[in-house]
């Protein structure tokens, strides 16, 4: 009996073994689906192309978003990170660190940079318009459509 059960465990283990080995065979002919894996800010050269010297920390918040990494010791540097991993192919990674002065941008590291501009061209000025939190929320309006809120 025990040496019944014995091949019949052992029988078991090379079929699965098997199948991980088919299964692993199917994924490098591309019949199975992986999907793609995007982590962390999505950095584009646009978004990078519009940082510019002395904008301020909300205003750099609003064109990139929130920093992946903020250090608690170093309020003044700001980390993005960015990984895209496709079925198949290499992944891609894009770092780029931030650094303020006074709550202004002072100067960027990291993978990419902002293009340098055309010398013949003019100047370009970036506004970037972010919005105020200030007056009533959405809530406080609510209540005062049904007479609840403050007046």
């Amino acid at each position: 009996m025990r040496t019944l059960l014995v091949c019949l465990i052992a029988a078991g283990s090379v079929g699965l073994h098997g199948c991980g080995y088919v299964a692993r065979g199917l994924e490098s002919t591309g019949v199975s689906y992986r999907i793609p894996i995007q982590q962390g800010n999505v950095l584009t050269q646009e978004r990078v192309n519009q940082l510019q010297p002395g904008m301020a920390k909300r205003q750099v918040r609003h064109l990139m978003g929130t920093p992946m990494l903020v250090d608690p010791f170093h309020q003044d540097r700001w980390d993005y990170v960015y990984t895209f991993r496709p079925p198949r192919g290499d992944t891609e990674e894009r770092r780029i660190s931030l650094y303020f002065e006074n709550d202004q941008l002072a100067r960027i590291e990291g993978d990419m940079r902002p293009e340098a501009a055309d010398p013949a061209a003019p100047p370009r000025q970036t506004a970037v318009p972010v919005p105020d939190h200030e007056g009533p929320s959405l809530v406080d309006k609510a209540l005062g459509k049904v007479g609840i809120g403050d007046k």
